[in-house]
């Protein structure tokens, strides 16, 4: 290496070169700053962001026993003050907000925190500057650390209710004490406030020497992508990030193995939020080694099998399970390897025989020797991959970058992942696999049936004994998944039953301490989960042991999907997008040949559009103030649904080598349409397309529709009942889903005609039984249209193809009395209710005519509470596209600083711009343990007079960036073939008649916004913010409005009008909460 030693050098230059491939055209450079401060940078001409993200070796083991969640807290500190040399709130934020940038995000995992941002490439130098000071000199007060406490507590208690966390941490109930993997993690008032209190811990102090120890430069390490040269950027970092303090890694944790074998000899049982059934196995492996070529993988890929003799595909046979999953977690020194089954209710009370499946198909692995089929399956996948590297997103391939880079399972080299990395060993694959099969485990098993409680108790009680970290749109988290304020989410609230459905008796609770049926109910500590637990028994043991499957039980075959690198060419250019018009079929195809991305890449989605909907659409009125509301048929909902778990079901094993070999396959059932989504490299593509659409499309899937056999009928129906009861699970679950989600879900009811309560599609089921389906099914397919798109590396000559053969095997399903309707008649377009007529009530107030809609939230496990207020901004067309769009830019990080930052509302605030079909709106969501009305109160405040007065101050100049910034957004253009596919349906979807398809709307709602002035920016969002509908979600613990104390006003002061919620849910069985 060349190290600098005349003061003039910032760096020293890496030895060893990055392993690239041929087909990447991005331009990579690594080396470490003379802090020793390692650096990675990516010049990619094709982004359209420039992106940074700093990785941290450090997580929540670092956490002291005194202060559970400080590494998470410190996370969240780093983002308030700014820097000695850019000091402010949320400095970084705001600069992002106004030069078209995505708000700065992080995440805490247990060895490594996380932050990145993307920002438009002409502003990246200046956020630079501003991103740097988080690590050289952040300003850190303690008057600052109660807030971020809250925020803390406040995703502490929106995980709550979460199974898989509560699953998580009973396990850990078994591992040493003394190993931080058993502890708590996100951090909460208790462990931030009331313990260190307790214990004399100052927080502030304990989190400045975290960060000493912790954030140094050579404990550190930058990633970059930018369409910027190298050149320039090696520059911009160089000069800046040699001044994050120098400091070397702290003393390596050596961790011991988190459980004593001796612990790993029985099985939980949990009570779910929700009607969840699973058992779950967990091992703890000793022999895997922190590699890439881990053999661990190699056995998930084998129990995870989805094809005819895997486990699932017997479990399903049996009519035992729904799905399975297997997988890892690396750490350090062991692995940690879970097998996840989703059960029925059959599935539940014979458990311990699915466990036993799992220990068969294991032993049965181990005595047939490593099966290096398995493992080139997945290597010619990783060729295929790395020789046409697809397009990125910058923020993720970033943080992507940084995260490898702590987790050092590989040479700097192989820090691209080059598929030479993952070496095949067959003696270390044969040991791990005999590790599985002899070592030690536990089972956790979710009954939703079983008398636990969380309910406060203490004393022995008898049993029934019939009784069977990431950021979110708002602020970081620990978690790189989060909460979905998306309002295309697909799910509903009802009220729970709260009697027993046979008898009518409330169900017996037991309390959550004391005994059941002589086994002791302890209570996690930090989620509050009741639990049992039991060692297992000779008995038990032995029937684990008993192995009864025999032929049934057998090996993958050889993958007929494999993708081949070699044989990969690209087509030359062309203009885009193509319509087919094949008049004399009723079909269409929509083509267009890749010109931006230039991957080896397919992409289609063959929709089949039945008139028979329309016959079973029912149309019904009712008057509601001034607007007539039309609800389509909850049946035909439920029949789509099923009928596309049904085909997805019954082609699992064809579907799960094509998703093995790379491709992505998707059945859906949704708007009165079946979609099949099916994408892929191109070698090849027609015919494995070709074999994927005949099994899926049921004239040669065996699912028995179109014959009277026995066996298929029996078939039939084994696929319905399957289907039936993951509807039913689906909508139990709903019930338990957190505030904001029951929100959206709430909203999309009210603004969508298609949208159903999951009260009515459970009724539904009392006429969508197995005969009804499979009548509805034929029928379906006797006249279908095909509206298909395809996108990517294919020649139009050849998509028109993949619309013949879809022809072909639809047409001996046709029946002989066709019904004809033209597509343009026949194409399903869901309609929006009339939402002006919402604003226009006499009953509201005459200054604001607000509408808020109150109803509960059902799930009893989230103390939270949420608001969800859609400004009604007017139809899909340019001028309002683009006010809403720079409104939002404007606005949305204001959103955040004012409700989530200064006044503490809750955890997650956003603001979004969101569009049901043809009419646009914005949106603000919160969710929070404060009453909605009050949340409400607020967020009208800020709207109607922070936000506008911030509005009108802002200058001329600070007006034309976010108008820039918002037109240099829009001309980005797509991130994908998938997203390209995706905004070419959603054109044509939301159109009554091909002549209005317009591809092009982007440039005139660009043209639209550079026409904007600040006066009419204004005067709209006035208007905006009377036309508002707010659904508000009260938690059933939550107190009373008059009586809230954290509330200052009274309800007389509530802007506008609470319309009644029966007057809204008679038809819709939304429940309501209004006295």
């Amino acid at each position: 290496m060349a190290v600098a030693t005349d003061g003039t050098d910032t760096y020293i230059q890496s030895k060893t070169p990055l392993i690239t491939s041929s087909g990447d055209n991005r331009m990579y450079r690594r080396f470490v700053l003379a802090n020793g401060l390692p650096v990675t940078l990516v010049s990619d001409l094709d982004a359209t962001q420039s992106s940074a993200a700093m990785g941290v070796a450090c997580g929540s083991y670092r956490d002291p026993d005194e202060l559970l969640g400080l590494a998470h807290l410190t996370e969240h500190m780093l983002f308030v003050g700014g820097s000695e040399r850019y000091p402010g709130l949320n400095r970084l934020d705001k600069f992002l907000a106004s030069h078209g940038g995505e708000q700065a995000n992080a995440w805490t995992s247990n060895t490594a925190t996380v932050y990145f941002y993307g920002v438009e490439p002409s502003s990246f130098n200046e956020s630079l500057q501003l991103f740097s000071g988080f690590f050289i000199d952040p300003i850190l007060t303690p008057e600052s650390i109660g807030d971020e406490i809250n925020a803390v507590n406040a995703e502490y208690e929106k995980d709550l209710p979460q199974n898989d966390r509560k699953a998580q941490m009973v396990l850990n109930t078994r591992q040493k004490q003394d190993h931080p993997s058993s502890r708590f993690t996100i951090g909460s008032t208790k462990s931030l406030v009331e313990d260190p209190k307790v214990s004399g811990t100052d927080v502030f102090t304990g989190m400045l020497k975290y960060i000493n120890q912790c954030y140094k430069s050579r404990n550190l390490n930058l990633a970059i992508v930018s369409p910027h040269s190298l050149d320039e950027l090696e520059a911009m970092v160089s000069e800046l990030f040699v001044q994050v303090p120098v400091g070397d890694k702290p003393e390596p944790l050596n961790l011991p193995l988190p459980y004593d074998p001796s612990n790993l000899n029985g099985f939980f049982t949990m009570k779910p939020v929700g009607e969840t059934r699973n058992v779950r196995m967990q091992w703890q492996l000793a022999t895997s080694p922190y590699t890439l070529s881990s053999p661990a993988d190699y056995l998930a890929v084998l129990v995870g099998d989805e094809a005819d003799g895997s486990i699932l595909a017997t479990l399903k046979e049996d009519g035992l399970a729904l799905s399975l999953e297997s997988g890892t977690d690396y750490y350090e020194g062991y692995t940690i390897f879970q097998v996840s089954v989703k059960l029925t209710e059959a599935g539940l009370l014979r458990w311990p025989e699915v466990v036993s499946r799992v220990k068969e198909y294991i032993a049965m692995v181990e005595n047939a020797g490593p099966q290096e089929s398995v493992y080139e399956t997945s290597q010619m996948a990783r060729e295929c991959a790395w020789k046409y590297q697809f397009s990125v997103d910058p923020i993720g391939y970033a943080s992507t970058l940084v995260a490898r880079e702590i987790e050092n399972m590989t040479e700097a080299k192989n820090l691209l992942r080059p598929p030479s990395a993952f070496e095949y060993d067959a003696d270390l694959d044969a040991a791990v696999t005999t590790e599985l099969h002899t070592n030690p485990f536990l089972v956790l098993v979710m009954d939703p049936d079983t008398p636990i409680s969380p309910a406060a108790g203490s004393e022995e009680v008898a049993a029934d004994p019939g009784s069977s970290t990431r950021r979110n749109p708002s602020r970081r988290a620990d978690n790189p998944a989060d909460v979905d304020t998306d309002m295309d989410t697909d799910a509903s609230a009802e009220t729970p039953p709260e009697a027993n459905s046979d008898t009518g008796a409330t169900e017996k609770a037991v309390p959550s301490s004391g005994t059941l049926n002589g086994v002791t109910v302890e209570v996690e500590e930090w989620f509050n989960t009741p639990y049992t637990f039991t060692e297992f028994n000779q008995t038990m043991q032995d029937a684990f042991g008993n192995f009864t499957m025999g032929s049934r039980l057998h090996l993958p075959a050889k993958n007929e999907f494999q993708c081949n690198a070699t044989d990969l060419t690209l087509l030359p250019k062309i203009v885009e997008p193509v319509l087919d018009d094949l008049k004399e079929k009723g079909d269409h195809l929509w083509h267009a040949q890749d010109v931006v991305f230039r991957t080896p890449t397919v992409v289609t989605q063959t929709t089949l559009l039945s008139p028979l909907n329309k016959q079973y659409k029912l149309i019904r009125s009712k008057r509601r103030d001034t607007a007539n509301y039309r609800i389509g048929s909850v049946e035909v909902e439920l029949r789509m649904r099923m009928m596309a778990d049904i085909l997805s079901d019954a082609a699992k094993s064809l579907v799960y080598d094509a998703e093995r070999a790379g491709m992505a396959v998707a059945v859906t059932g949704q708007s009165g349409d079946l979609q099949i989504h099916v994408s892929g490299m191109s070698d090849g593509f027609i015919l494995k397309f070709r074999s994927l659409l005949g099994e899926i499309i049921p004239s040669s899937s065996g699912t028995g529709l179109f014959a009277n056999t026995v066996e298929q009928k029996v078939r039939f129906n084994e696929l319905y009942e399957r289907a039936a009861e993951k509807e039913r699970t689906r909508l139990a679950d709903n019930l338990v889903l957190g505030s904001l989600t029951q929100g959206v879900v709430v909203l999309r009811q009210l603004l969508k005609e298609d949208e159903h309560s999951d009260a009515q599609v459970q009724r539904a089921f009392d006429v969508v039984d197995a005969d009804d389906l499979a009548k509805f099914m034929q029928e379906f397919f006797q006249d279908v249209r095909i509206e298909m798109i395809a996108t990517g590396n294919v020649r139009h000559e050849e998509a028109a193809e993949y619309v013949d053969y879809v022809r072909v095997i639809l047409s001996p399903l046709a029946g002989a009395n066709k019904l004809s309707t033209s597509h343009t008649e026949m194409h399903y377009v869901p309609a929006t209710a009339d939402t002006t007529a919402l604003f226009s009530s006499s009953e509201t107030d005459a200054k604001h005519t607000d509408v808020i809609v109150e109803t509960v939230n059902t799930n009893p496990t989230d103390d939270t509470s949420a608001i969800i207020a859609w400004m009604h901004a007017g139809p899909v067309e340019p001028r309002i596209l683009a006010l809403v769009r720079l409104i939002t830019a404007m606005s949305s990080e204001q959103a955040f600083s004012v409700l989530r930052t200064t006044e503490q509302l809750g955890y997650i605030v956003s603001l979004q711009m969101v569009e049901f079909n043809d009419v646009a709106g914005i949106s603000i969501a919160v969710q929070s343990n404060r009453h909605p009305r009050y949340l409400s109160e607020r967020v009208g405040a800020f709207l109607r007079e922070s936000h506008l007065r911030t509005l009108r101050d802002t200058t001329d100049a600070e007006f034309f960036e976010f108008k820039r910034s918002v037109v240099d957004e829009l001309n980005r253009g797509d991130s994908s073939l998938f997203d390209v596919s995706v905004r070419v349906w959603s054109t044509i979807q939301s159109k009554k008649s091909l002549d209005d398809v317009d591809f092009g709307v982007s440039y005139k709602v660009v043209t639209a916004l550079q026409k904007l002035t600040k006066e009419e920016v204004l005067e709209f969002f006035t208007e905006l913010t009377n036309r508002c509908l707010t659904v508000q979600m009260v938690s059933q613990s939550v107190t009373d409005w008059q009586n809230d104390t954290m509330i200052a006003t009274t309800p007389d002061a509530h802007a506008g009008a609470i319309i009644r919620t029966d007057e809204y849910f008679e038809m819709l069985d939304i429940p309501n909460r209004i006295d």
